[in-house]
């Protein structure tokens, strides 16, 4: 009696997994010699080798599955985390959050419909903690992924203007101005049916904006003003994110009742 025996060792235990549920699976076969060709006994042990290496493709591909899911999870938590802390006036705490999903996935582009960087959230909150080195140095490695981070323009210019870099500073919150302008623009206009319209629907934050810039077009700009609105424009941007969700999500409750009814 020939007994073909392989085994598969779980390359990539799944995160959540037990480590005891990550070792190794076996797979037996048992041939009698005498009564079994060879060319039959070599074809079942191609089979076992191609069932094993089925089980150890499908056991790697679940594992980074897993694993990705997990750490998006991580990284989300974090995020919320973060930005609660900012919104409530806590820095310090929002810098620590921040920190953790910068680790987890430098790379990462948060988007709620209103996109930012995990880098960017970082800077802001080392910003408002009036830590201006290490904000400004998170702020330029989130543009340099992302250039079209708007916020992350637009903190990178109040960090430089409040650092003494006025002339680069003014363009930077200029820029980063525009760029929100044309992105709440574009959402009314395009997704108006949707999400668009519950983003700035009074105009509020772009009317502070138009004011902003034709202050910054204009032979006098009063520094300390201007940083009040940028800062404002900031924070509304990102309370924005939450009262456009909550007011969409009423809005489609509200629609499910009444087709119920």
């Amino acid at each position: 009696m020939i007994v073909l025996r392989g085994s598969v060792t779980n390359p990539l235990p799944t995160p959540l997994s037990k480590p005891q549920n990550s070792g190794v699976f076996f797979a037996e076969v048992r041939i009698d010699a005498e009564r079994t060709p060879t060319m039959k006994r070599i074809f079942v042990a191609r089979v076992l080798l191609r069932y094993m290496t089925v089980i150890m493709k499908s056991l790697y591909l679940g594992g980074l599955a897993s694993l990705f899911f997990v750490t998006a999870c991580a990284i989300e938590t974090k995020v919320q985390q973060g930005r609660m802390a900012l919104l409530y006036g806590d820095p310090n705490a929002a810098i620590v959050s921040f920190q953790s999903a910068v680790e987890l996935d430098p790379d990462r582009f948060y988007f709620s419909v209103f996109p930012q960087g995990t880098w960017t959230y970082l800077g802001r909150a080392y910003y408002i903690s009036g830590k201006y080195p290490e904000a400004r140095q998170a702020l330029e490695r989130a543009i340099s992924l992302h250039p079209d981070d708007s916020m992350a323009q637009l903190y990178l210019g109040l960090t430089l203007t409040q650092s003494g870099d006025r002339q680069r500073g003014l363009q930077e919150i200029e820029s980063g101005m525009r760029g929100l302008h044309e992105w709440l623009d574009y959402v009314n206009q395009y997704a108006a049916s949707s999400y668009g319209q519950y983003w700035d629907p009074t105009n509020e934050i772009r009317s502070e904006i138009k004011n902003s810039l034709a202050m910054i077009s204009g032979k006098e700009i009063d520094g300390q003003k201007l940083i009040v609105r940028a800062e404002w424009i900031g924070m509304k941007m990102e309370e924005e994110i939450d009262i456009a969700r909550q007011q969409e999500s009423r809005d489609r409750s509200r629609r499910d009742e009444s087709s119920g009814d």
